[in-house]
């Protein structure tokens, strides 16, 4: 059904009866696990500050040269930096439509040729509650989006948006071409080689699987063994056991097809950047009354959230792999 842009009014906003349910991925693994890493005072932020060492090997100095000072060699930093994002929704409802709140939508019936009020009570009472419940839902959603997939855009004007980087974005250090086929273990196995020979297992943290729905079961059948119970059938492979430690495996719709990321849990956050003197809940976003210039109740909610990932090295991804 086609959702209702501007103000809802009891014509496009119809009360129906019966239990209330949303097919929609509304929830957000992914972005239920990250901790928060702090309040920005500006858009633009640094994550890290990170440095390459030269490769190790063994010094042939005699003794005739060491009587004379090597060339210095000094260690260049980069900055690592992303951006907080703009999240801004309004809700609009007429007094009229919360006038209305048991006045069900009359369904036409073909066969009969007549129209009826459905019975039972509209399961929602309160349409601005709702509705403020609702767009909530879909910026979490939108930022669950951003964090993973986001393409990043620094502003430079009031006119440009700024645009988080998301991980699997930024996660080109490590990347595994899958070659269009299934997920298999030897694949999996070279993403594992090539984070840890970048480091990206040097300093610890936990580490999890993220997957769409086809490579859940593509990862499930990869790492599928015999049971004990031999009268019992199927699996769901939920964490593996690798050479870098035990790794869990969590189904998130948002991650894209063709896609599985590694993500060190330990070196994510969220940002935000608040504004002065606007409280925001626990959601970190300000839900705030608009001026009246008629009979609606007019909200919005604002936040600016963006992702702290460290450092794409700590992070991997396998791209291309069978999506059917």
């Amino acid at each position: 059904m086609a959702n209702v842009s501007g103000q809802g009014t009891l014509w496009n906003l119809p009360n129906f009866a019966g239990q209330l349910f949303t097919a929609s991925e509304i929830a957000t693994p992914f972005l239920d696990q990250i901790t928060m890493a702090g309040d920005v005072q500006a858009n633009e932020f640094a994550m890290s500050s990170s440095y390459d060492q030269e490769a190790a090997s063994q010094p042939a100095i005699t003794e005739t040269a060491s009587l004379t000072a090597p060339t210095a060699t000094g260690y260049v930093r980069s900055n690592e930096k992303n951006v907080t994002q703009i999240f801004q929704e309004k809700v609009s409802v007429s007094y009229v439509k919360l006038s209305n709140a048991n006045r069900l939508k009359r369904v036409e019936v073909s066969t009969s040729g007549f129209a009826y009020d459905e019975a039972g009570e509209n399961p929602v009472q309160d349409e601005l509650a709702f509705q403020i419940q609702a767009t909530m839902n879909q910026i979490k959603m939108d930022l669950e989006y951003s964090v993973l997939n986001g393409v990043y855009q620094l502003p430079t004007s009031a006119g440009v948006a700024a645009k988080m980087r998301g991980i699997i974005t930024a996660s080109v250090t490590n990347t595994v071409a899958a070659g269009s086929v299934d997920i298999t273990r030897t694949i999996m196995d070279s993403l594992f080689k090539e984070m840890a020979d970048n480091g990206a297992f040097t300093q610890g943290g936990s580490f999890t699987i993220f997957v769409d729905a086809w490579n859940k079961q593509k990862l499930t059948n990869a790492y599928d063994f015999v049971p004990m119970d031999r009268t019992i059938g199927g699996s769901a492979i939920q964490q593996i056991i690798t050479d870098f430690g035990t790794m869990g495996i969590v189904y998130v719709p948002r991650v894209p097809a063709a896609t599985i990321l590694v993500a060190n849990m330990s070196k994510l956050g969220m940002v935000f950047q608040p504004v002065p003197n606007k409280p925001a809940g626990d959601n970190r976003v300000t839900l705030e009354l608009l001026a009246k210039t008629g009979a609606s109740e007019d909200w919005q909610l604002f936040g600016q959230m963006g992702v702290d990932y460290g450092s794409s090295f700590f992070h991997g991804t396998v791209t291309g792999t069978s999506t059917s």
